[in-house]
């Protein structure tokens, strides 16, 4: 099956940027949707083009239902700001952790983290508008 992460960036200045993950969807249909109700919120329509729709095949038997996402960040050196480096879904929360492991093993560099997050499928995790500064 395949399924369709949503999340906005907005760069911060020529360094940073900051991203919001919206929800994890069952069609690109429903995903642009949801992208045209956060463009109009406070702080995503000041930054429309910050949207980002991204695919992922799971093996997943149902629609509806819950998957786990598996976040790589980078830590910046400055501090405790992180930026995401790439997105993996998983059916089920032990081959999450597996490929956790094997990220770990392969990644083994300094200032990188890894995050395991449970999403309901077609659901919103973002629900709000930002203020940017």
């Amino acid at each position: 099956m395949m399924l369709f992460l949503l999340y906005h960036r907005h760069w911060m200045d020529n360094e940073y940027y900051d991203t919001k993950f919206i929800g994890i969807y069952s069609s690109k249909t429903n995903a642009l949707c949801k992208m045209e109700r956060f463009s109009k919120l406070p702080g995503f329509c000041d930054f429309k083009t910050g949207f980002h729709i991204e695919s992922a095949k799971v093996n997943l038997k149902k629609k509806k239902g819950i998957v786990y996402l598996l976040t790589i960040t980078k830590v910046l050196d400055e501090g405790d700001d992180e930026i995401t480096v790439a997105y993996y879904v998983c059916s089920n929360v032990i081959f999450a952790r597996f490929l956790w492991i094997v990220k770990s093993i392969i990644l083994c560099v300094k200032h990188k983290k890894i995050y395991i997050s449970k999403y309901n499928i077609d659901e919103d995790n973002w629900c709000e508008g930002f203020v940017s500064i």
